[in-house]
């Protein structure tokens, strides 16, 4: 259960996340452009800074010279170069930082559509390692509708999931559920969770060996986790805490609740 990597259709989905981005930045003014989101010390200009400064870097420029040292949200060397792209455009005003971007993702699609199928398969960068093209640009798909809903949240504007990106970003997710089950929750051998995902394709983890495998779910499961999918997607994020998700009755448990508990604290992995 993974995404399709065909250069088209990961064209065409990261388009679709393009467009949905710039719609919702679209329905901004300059007050809500300083609403905080749940991005540790970005507010929702700080994450349309972030975008745009991604895609300049794919476009070949490179990040700013400027000293973001002791920020206590920077994790990694990514991380690092993410905030100097942000502390450089969060002083622009709503109309340059809007108009930026939609320069900048104009000049992206004009470029990735320049590309052939060698282009795509080609190995290279990517925040997970060594990747080819094709799968860096899924996984941009997922990063920028993660950052759609971190803006719709911040504006209390619910929606988003039913979207080609939507499909691509939690298929990305789910891609990882091996490595959330095996290493960080780690489950024993036999052991088989199922994640009852509401509006999304459900979906079970096998532990084979001590290695997690994503599988089409599965009857005989050991544990399971309920829950609608914008919140699995919103806790994979790291954006919510999973106890109080828990407390508020947001997730139901089944089977196992020791083994459930433990892969649903353990569920953020991005960076």
């Amino acid at each position: 259960m993974i995404p399709n990597y065909d250069r088209r259709d990961v064209i065409a989905d990261l388009k679709d996340s393009w467009h949905n981005f710039v719609k919702i930045v679209d329905s901004l003014d300059e007050d809500t452009f300083d609403m905080p989101t749940s991005c540790p010390s970005w507010t929702v200009r700080d994450v349309i800074a972030h975008i745009v400064g991604v895609e300049k870097m794919l476009l070949g420029e490179p990040p700013p010279e400027v000293v973001v040292d002791g920020l206590s949200h920077i994790k990694n060397p990514i991380g690092s170069v993410n905030e100097r792209w942000v502390a450089q455009l969060r002083s622009l005003d709503a109309i340059d930082l809007i108009t930026m971007l939609k320069e900048t993702l104009l000049q992206r699609q004009l470029a990735i559509e320049g590309l052939d199928e060698s282009d795509f398969q080609k190995l290279g960068w990517s925040p997970i390692g060594d990747v080819p093209y094709s799968r860096f640009m899924s996984i941009r798909v997922f990063d920028i509708w993660i950052h759609e809903q971190d803006i719709r949240e911040a504006l209390s504007n619910v929606g988003g999931a039913d979207t080609a990106a939507a499909l691509r970003a939690y298929l990305e997710a789910v891609s990882n559920m091996g490595y959330v089950v095996g290493k960080k929750a780690a489950l024993q051998s036999g052991a088989v969770v199922g994640f009852h995902i509401k509006g999304a394709p459900p979906f079970s983890v096998a532990l084979i060996d001590g290695r997690g495998e994503v599988v089409a779910p599965k009857k005989d499961e050991s544990c399971s986790l309920e829950m609608e999918m914008l919140l699995y997607m919103r806790l994979i994020a790291g954006r919510v805490d999973p106890d109080i998700s828990l407390l508020h009755g947001f997730v139901e448990l089944t089977g196992d609740l020791d083994q459930a508990e433990r892969v649903l604290r353990n569920l953020a992995f991005t960076v």
